[in-house]
């Protein structure tokens, strides 16, 4: 038995406003199940804007919000909570610098409205598609609702507040950053790769037993974690660097091609 973790975005599905997830990517996930081998989802997103026709892919279990959810089948393996009064503590904060974020919860997404303006674009859209999903949507920090397990940050360059922000956020998080002016950030002692360390235990197989599929920066700590490391086409240069095996795009059949090449299905 192997345990196959996948990432959802730029791996599984594209990441252009088609989110297409190929059929080909299904079928072999599928088939890699019925050999007895096990698939997880390994996102950064949060459980609840996991889309179904994502899930209906069939998985055994998922890692969501970088190692903050895991879960096997329906039953609920472990789940990292932050203090409410700490929420609270960093949005204020980020107001105050004039940093926009848009925070992830297990059951919901919030974002604050007081910063929402014609440079939180991304925002916008980026809700409207979490929106779309059907999940729970808080838009008042101040809010008794307002609650999250991570959040992902973005600000202009020149923004003085910038080192400030990260030796505060530091504190807490681990700040994953994307490209020069966007942070993903994840509270301290998790990522991807511990979602997979605990799993491992869990079913007590070795790291060589483990195949992890990504292409993104948030991917490195899986990518780095284990042996048989999968990049997509797609990946970035960060990724390309690092992994064991690269194979080709989501919409040039590139998870059937790799899970073929490792002889999975």
């Amino acid at each position: 038995m192997k345990l196959l973790f996948f990432d959802i975005d730029g791996t599984l599905i594209t990441e252009d406003k088609r989110r297409l997830l190929p059929e080909s990517a299904a079928e072999a996930i599928k088939a890699a199940r019925t050999k007895g081998h096990k698939a997880f989802i390994n996102s950064g997103r949060t459980r609840v804007n996991i889309p179904k026709y994502i899930c209906d892919v069939g998985f055994d279990g998922m890692v969501c919000g970088c190692g903050l959810y895991i879960s096997e089948g329906d039953r609920v393996l472990y789940n990292h909570k932050l203090d409410r009064e700490l929420c609270y503590d960093i949005a204020r904060h980020l107001r105050e610098w004039d940093i926009h974020a848009m925070f992830e919860h297990e059951c919901l997404t919030c974002f604050d409205k007081d910063m929402m303006d014609d440079r939180a674009a991304w925002i916008t859209d980026t809700l409207k598609y979490f929106i779309s999903l059907g999940g729970k949507v808080v838009d008042d920090i101040e809010s008794g609702d307002f609650l999250f397990d991570k959040f992902t940050a973005w600000y202009y360059d020149g923004n003085a507040h910038i080192d400030e922000f990260y030796d505060y956020v530091s504190r807490y998080f681990n700040p994953i950053r994307h490209g020069t002016s966007f942070a993903e950030c994840v509270p301290l002692g998790h990522s991807k790769a511990t979602g997979i360390d605990y799993l491992i235990k869990y079913y007590g197989v070795t790291k060589e037993d483990v195949y992890v599929f990504g292409d993104s920066n948030n991917d490195m700590d899986m990518m780095t974690c284990v042996p048989h490391s999968i990049a997509m086409g797609n990946s970035s240069p960060e990724i390309l660097e690092v992994a064991m095996y690269v194979t080709d795009t989501v919409e040039n059949d590139g998870i059937k091609k790799a899970l073929e090449h490792f002889e999975l299905v």
